[in-house]
Order: C-alpha cells, then structure tokens, then sequence
C-alpha cells in the first residue's frame, strides 16, 4: 500500500507534468504600423516563467537600422518592449545596429550577438559586437569583437554559452579575403583569445557553433578556393583557444575529386563528443543544384555517415535543434515538387532515419528553438500588416502557422449549390468547420481535407455561414484555426437566370501581396453596373498611375494587376469611384 507522502509526490509530479506540457500553441501576427520600413523578430528564447524574450530589428524609412528586446508571455502577447539606438555623436554621418543572436546566460541574464554599421562622409565600416543584459534589458557590458577600420566589413553569425560562464561567437573576419573566425570572452566580457581558421584557404566563414558534450567549442562553415568555388568546413577548439581539430569535407571544386561543392550551416552537439551538421551538397559537377545534406561526425571530427534529402533543385538544411525526446528536428528546403519557395521540417533519429517530415512551410518561416514542453518557436513575416513579424509555436509534432484563406472570400455572397473552399497550402492535412455561427456551435460541417481545396454541395440557400480550416500534425494537438471568414449564400442557384456572385454593396479590397515588390492585385465588388475609377497616389496625394479611366464595368467582382516596378519605396494610397461610392486604402511597395 502506498504512503501518503509517496501519494503526494505521484500527484505532486502529474500536476507538473499537466503544467509543462499543457503550455498553449499559438500564432501571433504584429502590426508595424507604418512607423517602420519593417520589422522583424531575429531571434526568441524561453524563460523559465514560460514567458519569451526576442530581439527584434527594425528599418526606419530614413534606412538605418536599431533593435527591441520585446518581452512576450505564454500566449505570445506583447508585455514590454525597449529599444536599443545606434550610437550617436563620434563625427560619422549614419549608424545603425541589429540583433543577431540571442541566448541565456547561467546566471538568468542574457548574451545578444549584433552587428553595427558606421558610416562617415567619405568611408564606412561594420562590425560586431557581445553585451550582456539583465532581464529589464539593463546593459551589464558590452564588447566590440571585431576590428572597427576603414572599410572593415566583419560578419558574425552566432554565438553560444561556454562552460566556464564565457561565450563564444564564430564568423568571418573583417577584410577581404575573409577568414573563418573564433572569438571568445570571458564572464566579464574580456577577451579570451580570437583566432583565424582554416587561413589555407582563399576565403572561408563560420556560420554556426556549439558546445560539444565534452564541453569543446565546435563550429562549421565553408572554405572557398579562387574560383570561389566551396566545401564544407568544422573544427574543435578548447576553451582556451587550443586547436584539437580542423577538417574539410567534399572536394569543393567541380573539375576534382567526388566533384561537389558543400557548406555547413547549423550543428547541433551529440552525447558523444561531436556533432549533426546541416547544409547542402551539390550534384557532381553543378555548382548550385543539389540536396539538403545532413553529417554526422565524431569527437575526433570523422564523419560517420551522410544523408542527402534530394530534392528537384536547391535543397538546403538550414536549422538543426535537439529535441527533448532525444532526436533532431531540421528545417530544410528540398523542393520536392510542392508549393514553389516552401520549407520542410523534418524529424530524424540519431542514426539519421527520417521519423517523418512536414513541408509547406511559407519560404519566409524561420526556426528558432524548442521550448521545455517540446514546442517548436518559429518565427516570420506579415505582409498583411506594413512588413512586421509572426511569432508562433507549434506542437512537438511540428504543427505551425494556421492556413491563410483564399476562398469563399470574406462576406461574398454565393450560389449554394456548389462552393469551392481554398486556403494557402500549408500541409497535407486539414480539418474544415463550416458553422452557422461564429463561435461554431452550430457546425453544419467539419470534415478531414487532405488537399487545400475542397467542393462543399448543397448548402441551405439565403444563409449567412462561417468558415474556418486548421491544420493536423504527426505528434500531439491540431495546430492554431485560421481567421473566421463568413460568406453569404443567395435565394438562387447557378442554375437560375440570376447572376452568380454579385455583391450587396460596393466593397474595396486590401491588394494582395502588401507590401508589394513590385506587383500586387486589388480587387474591388459591384453592386451593380457603373463607372469607375481607379487611381494611385504617394503619400503627400500626388497622383502617380490611373489603372482605371472612368470606365463601366458590369456588376460582380473585378481585379486589376499593379506593376510598381517604376515607383519607388514608400506608402502609397490607392482610390475607387464607382458610381457614387469612393474608398481608399494604404499599400507599401518594397524594393
């Protein structure tokens, strides 16, 4: 018979376990506002109260660059948010500075990796720096870790906490020819040692880094020869700058050897000593196509074996994380025949085997970390609101982003005999609710789609409906409902001499894509037969395109093509008169 104290330690622990892993996936979209060229969330970590702390980079319409701490809690709502500026005074012209990288300290603080860009009237120079902040965003240090001369051009691309409180960041070194590069501070933010790697070579970078389980510093990248032609690099150091190792993988020249170019882009350390890399290899003898490569190495850097995710043209593996279950989750570009510009995330075991893989993936999706419940942290752009970021977490099963919906549009109104359904294809499978209401309490349908479309019959005629689709993973819960749209269905069927998909009243729609670059559709609804106009104007109303002249267009509903390709960056706004109707609405054209 159990105890009472071995009882409570049994519920003490489920509570726990019902704690973790009942954390909420969500999908947040942010509004820039118009206040920014753009916005962007760089990097985002856990902390221990499962709230969130990014870094977020922002363009201002006068281009230069700063960025935010931006605090988020466990649904990925806003809590707080400080700026850090570009340095001012110094006698240059312009600066700006970007976040790059952000991870935690041992001690409940924080390291950000950034970049900074000083201009001056007849030369500039970028380079690279550490500071270490508190949770309020208080700076403790800061360090600049590369050279700050004329002309010096450094490109640091990752840090990563070391064993004695210090950390470590990899990149290039500043001048031309760059050469792969290894910095490390100390936990006061001094300087351990920083040293040049694989200098053989005509140019070479480091472009991520890790700690290995015997708490070496690992890093991989790629080494170019003069025909700037590449193979993949990797090297072990210690803590105090001791080279162990340094290795070459593939010929890295198409004329030589297994004749493929490779580059390593992400590593992930393993239980014994090395590491997984990720990356991509070409085709013998091309220079660009080719397959998303995955290598295994060991302590002493010897790869144990490869796996290629071949796809039809470009494939990369661009991220690789542990996952708490003990296997690695990857997100790669394979092009496999899907949806053009996607991604794939993909699930392997220890020994490399596939466990399963989920593409559709929007190509401007990025994967950031794996929270404490499994959850994967994903990060990516809103065109819908001014260039600013998305923010979402998945499931352990990789479920993401919500479906973006295409069709039925939003308060149309519908034959009810045949209406097609269509969302952005996000992943193979879906489930479809179709409710007289929007809380969906009354469900008149809720069916498994395996495609992104769907013919739903018969429909009761002269009824309001809402629609709404969501995606089903491999591991654990659906993913996140898209947006409710609602829709209208007519007294009469396509049959019937009334025609098909005549509006109520006039309506303006927000073109698609926005921001554009350089081509974007708006579509407008008739009522009825009438005049329009169409016109285009900048933001202090100058008027820079008419798309429509005063013409009559028959009741329905209408699109026009937008080339911005001779208009510069900047808002613009854009106006209909249709009969006695007018509207206007704001669009960004991004180059």
């Amino acid at each position: 018979m159990l105890s009472k104290s071995k009882i409570f330690a049994i519920i003490l622990i489920s509570l726990l376990v019902e704690i973790v892993f009942s954390q909420p996936i969500f999908n947040k979209k942010y509004s820039n506002g118009y206040d920014y060229k753009s916005l962007f969330l760089q990097d985002v970590v856990e902390l221990s109260d499962d709230d969130y702390l990014g870094i977020v980079n922002s363009v201002t319409w006068g281009d230069y660059k700063q960025f935010w701490l931006w605090r988020f809690n466990s649904t990925g709502d806003t809590l707080w948010t400080k700026v850090f500026n570009p340095r001012s005074g110094g006698g240059f012209r312009k600066s700006s500075i970007w976040g790059i990288r952000l991870i935690k300290a041992n001690d409940n603080e924080f390291h950000i990796l950034f970049g900074e860009r000083i201009e001056y009237e007849y030369f500039s120079y970028h380079c690279n720096g550490i500071m270490k902040i508190n949770l309020n965003g208080d700076i403790h240090w800061s360090r600049i870790i590369s050279p700050e001369d004329p002309w010096a051009a450094s490109n640091y691309y990752d840090i990563v906490l070391t064993g004695d409180n210090g950390v470590a960041a990899v990149g290039a070194t500043s001048f031309l020819p760059s050469k792969a590069s290894i910095v490390k501070l100390n936990s006061s933010g001094s300087l351990d040692f920083s040293g040049i790697i694989f200098d053989e070579y005509n140019t070479s970078a480091f472009y991520s880094v890790g700690i290995s389980s015997d708490g070496k510093i690992l890093a991989t990248g790629d080494a170019s020869n003069i025909n700037y032609q590449y193979k993949l690099i990797a090297a072990k150091v210690d803590l105090n700058g001791q080279m162990i190792w340094k290795k070459s993988y593939y010929s890295g020249d198409i004329s030589v050897g297994d004749r493929r170019l490779a580059s390593g882009l992400s590593l992930v350390s393993t239980i014994d000593g090395g590491c997984f890399i990720t990356g991509y290899v070409t085709r013998p003898g091309e220079t660009s196509l080719g397959s998303a490569l995955i290598m295994k190495l060991n302590m002493n850097g010897d790869s144990i074996f490869t796996r290629e995710y071949v796809g039809t043209e470009r494939g990369r593996g661009y991220t690789i994380k542990k996952t708490v279950d003990n296997n690695f989750l990857v997100l790669c570009n394979t092009n496999h025949g899907y949806t053009s510009g996607t991604y794939e995330l993909l699930k392997i075991n220890s020994a490399g085997d596939s466990l399963w893989s989920q593409a559709g993936y929007f190509y401007n999706t990025y994967f950031r970390n794996i929270s404490s419940d499994g959850g994967n942290l994903f990060v990516g752009v809103n065109w819908d609101e001014g260039w600013a970021f998305t923010f979402f977490k998945s499931t352990s099963g990789g479920v993401f982003r919500n479906p973006e919906l295409r069709s039925p549009y939003n308060n149309y109104t519908y034959s009810p005999d045949s209406i097609e359904f269509r969302w952005w294809w996000c992943h193979r499978n879906y489930e479809l609710q179709i409710a007289t209401d929007s809380s969906f309490t009354q469900n008149v349908i809720s069916k498994i789609i395996l495609e992104d479309n769907t013919y739903i019959k018969n429909l009761l005629a002269n009824q309001k409906y809402y629609w709404h689709v969501r995606a089903i993973g491999f591991e654990g819960s659906p993913g996140p409902w898209s947006d409710v749209w609602s829709f209208n269905t007519s007294n009469y069927t396509s049959a019937e001499e009334k025609p098909m998909n005549v509006p109520d009243e006039f309506i303006l729609y927000q073109n698609f894509p926005n921001p554009l670059n350089p081509a974007t559709t708006i579509n407008f609804g008739l009522p009825k037969e009438c005049n329009v106009t169409l016109k285009v104007y900048n933001i202090t109303g100058q008027e820079v395109m008419t798309l429509i002249n005063n013409e009559k267009l028959s009741g329905g509903y209408h699109f026009v093509k937008l080339d911005g390709s001779r208009l510069t960056s900047g808002v613009y706004i854009y106006k209909i008169i249709a009969g006695d109707y007018l509207a206007t609405k704001k669009m960004i054209l991004i180059k």
